[in-house]
């Protein structure tokens, strides 16, 4: 051990020395740069220091590699977060945009609507779902103001959606369609058989009851309302298409559901028809 000290000692003070000379040599090159003189001086220096300066340099490089990792390290991940952010950004304005196209959308439908064209109507933002968790409703920000009533019809542009039931001065509440407390009579196919559909809550399919069993009516089946005596909806909105038919021996009428055509979780935006029956119908 003790032997090895002195040659770690004398390692140490070459590479002293040799970096002594090279920085001197250096020197003189930059101050005699044009003295040819001198010339030959640093020529041979050179060559004769190259290889401590290259074993230096062999050296420090993991040092240098490591500062220089870390610079590029920290560029990165604040490059990688601003790029997060900017997608966040992005995401953000595409589901916006999503959104405005989907109601812009819906009140365009809502401005054609041939089997309501001669029918009065008051177009009303939805603007939530009624308070109560047993009824199936919602809340449209148009009321009496604009002339609604209770028992009129409320439609988007692909059918029905329900009835007002109640109203206040700049707000209505209306009965969506897969209320159980809902009813309207409808007609089913061509063959126009008529039954009432009736609401069965927010997680199963309206049925039509009163369908006589045997009755001409097919899967896929076109229903719409009609009117009968003491109806309430004027006749022609679409409702949906019948989604199963299933008739049982001794049965009193034929087990219908239908499948609605109003995609009643996604109304941004309804219209109010302004009709009511007459008087005594």
């Amino acid at each position: 051990m003790a032997a090895t000290r002195p040659r770690t000692s004398s390692r140490r003070l070459l590479l002293v020395v040799l970096l002594l000379a090279a920085v001197t040599v250096l020197t003189i090159d930059y101050r005699g740069a044009g003295s040819s003189a001198l010339s030959g001086l640093r020529s041979s220096a050179r060559d004769l220091f190259d290889p401590a300066v290259s074993a230096i340099n062999r050296a420090f490089r993991p040092v240098v590699n490591f500062f220089e990792g870390a610079a590029r390290y920290g560029k990165l991940k604040a490059e990688n977060a601003r790029l997060q952010q900017e997608i966040t950004k992005l995401e953000a304005e595409a589901k916006g945009g999503a959104v405005w196209a989907n109601e812009l959308a819906q009140v365009s439908a809502l401005q054609h609507l041939p089997w309501a064209a001669n029918l009065p109507r008051v177009t009303a933002a939805v603007i939530g779902a009624a308070p109560s968790s047993f009824e199936q409703a919602i809340v449209i920000a148009k009321g009496s103001r604009e002339g609604i009533k209770d028992g009129m019809s409320v439609v988007s542009g692909t059918g029905l959606v329900g009835q007002v039931i109640s109203t206040a001065a700049n707000t209505s509440v209306v009965r969506l369609l897969t209320d159980p407390n809902f009813a309207v009579a409808v007609s089913i196919g061509r063959k126009g058989v008529v039954g009432v559909e009736v609401g069965e809550g927010a997680n199963a399919s309206p049925k039509v009851d009163y369908v006589l069993p045997g009755s001409p009516v097919k899967r896929g089946a076109f229903v719409q309302t009609t009117q009968v005596q003491g109806g309430v909806f004027p006749p022609g909105i679409p409702v949906g298409t019948v989604s199963s038919v299933e008739s049982q021996t001794g049965a009193l009428q034929e087990n219908i559901t239908i499948h609605p055509f109003v995609d009643l979780g996604n109304l941004a935006f309804v219209a109010v028809l302004k009709w009511l029956p007459p008087p005594g119908h």
